[in-house]
């Protein structure tokens, strides 16, 4: 996709992508922030986007030939993050080519403003910082809420904001939002306005009687807005290719606690996080207790009693996560 002047309001997604291009090539940064509720398609916007960025077109992203599907694949692999990893996010911003885009789908627990103080986040937004011109990139992070970010990144770093208001079987759509750049300002996302602008427009009506038409309509008249897009599903062939890495990912990132648990001697720390990665694993993934066992180096019994502490308990090794019975 060819660039073009980044100044220039966008009149689609793809336009977007373009004028991304045009601000890293001016020596610019872009970080984008990529919110919605769950099931929204805010992973599906990441891939896209990153796809459109590498020269895809929505064609080939919907229908890939065998060679763009291994491309496609490969970049799922090089550039993106799929776990809250701060040391593979900061790896694949520093090795990833300059101006390239890194796409994070997993930064709650990465940029979030309620663990501001966590060491590995203070890290993180610094590393931002001090190496943006070294490590000159496009860098998407998806999480549910944009409020969520961490207060002095999500105002001082992030430039563009995509929100994903939902998707039909064949399609995400949404709005996105330009961060004010005027000096001085304490919201320069007008977060208050938008509030306002929202409470007017629907007045004594129930959200349940705004459809979704309205709310871009509605969210275009507020300060930031920037654009509206819509965007088609990615191939069946690549959503479960990236189902597939992502629990490929939560494996070895579990393994990696247990071996940070064991160097660092914070056990207590990266036990609990470990609990709830094992219990993630076997009820989102159905990856029954012998492979825990062999992924953690915990026993069976071991993983038994954390399941248990997790609030799952499981009925049979081998059978998968339709038969789990939590309890109270």
């Amino acid at each position: 996709m060819n660039e073009r002047d980044y100044d220039a309001c966008p009149e689609n997604f793809l336009d977007f992508i373009a004028g991304s291009k045009g601000r890293v090539n001016r020596d610019f940064d872009l970080p984008i922030a990529i919110t919605g509720t769950a099931g929204t398609g805010k992973s599906s916007v990441l891939k896209t986007s990153l796809f459109l960025h590498h020269g895809f077109n929505l064609e080939q992203i919907q229908n890939p030939k065998d060679k763009e599907l291994e491309k496609m694949k490969a970049l799922i692999r090089s550039n993106m993050v799929l776990v809250p990893d701060f040391d593979l996010f900061k790896d694949k911003i520093e090795n990833c080519p300059k101006k390239d885009y890194v796409a994070a789908d997993e930064v709650l627990r990465m940029m979030n403003k309620k663990t501001w103080y966590n060491a590995d986040q203070i890290d993180l937004t610094t590393f931002f910082d001090e190496c943006r011109k070294d490590t000159l990139k496009i860098i998407g992070m998806a999480q549910p809420m944009f409020t969520n970010f961490e207060t002095y990144y999500r105002n001082s770093r992030i430039y563009v904001w995509i929100y994903c208001i939902g998707r039909t079987k064949t399609d995400a759509y949404g709005v996105a939002f330009l961060k004010d750049d005027i000096p001085g300002l304490s919201d320069p996302w007008n977060l208050k306005k938008i509030e306002k602008i929202w409470g007017k427009a629907r007045g004594r009506r129930h959200v349940s009687d705004i459809n979704s038409r309205e709310k871009i309509n509605i969210l275009a008249k507020t300060p930031n807005f920037y654009f509206s897009w819509k965007l088609p599903k990615p191939s069946e062939k690549i959503i479960n290719f990236y189902k597939n890495e992502v629990k490929e990912a939560k494996i070895a990132f579990a393994k990696k606690l247990k071996t940070k648990a064991e160097i660092e001697g914070r056990t207590k720390k990266y036990r609990k996080a470990l609990i709830k990665l094992i219990a993630h694993l076997y009820l989102e993934y159905a990856v029954d207790q012998k492979e825990l066992s062999k992924i953690s180096g915990f026993s069976l019994g071991a993983i038994n009693a954390y399941l248990k502490k997790a609030q799952v308990r499981p009925v049979d090794n081998t059978e998968s996560n339709t038969n789990m019975v939590y309890t109270n």
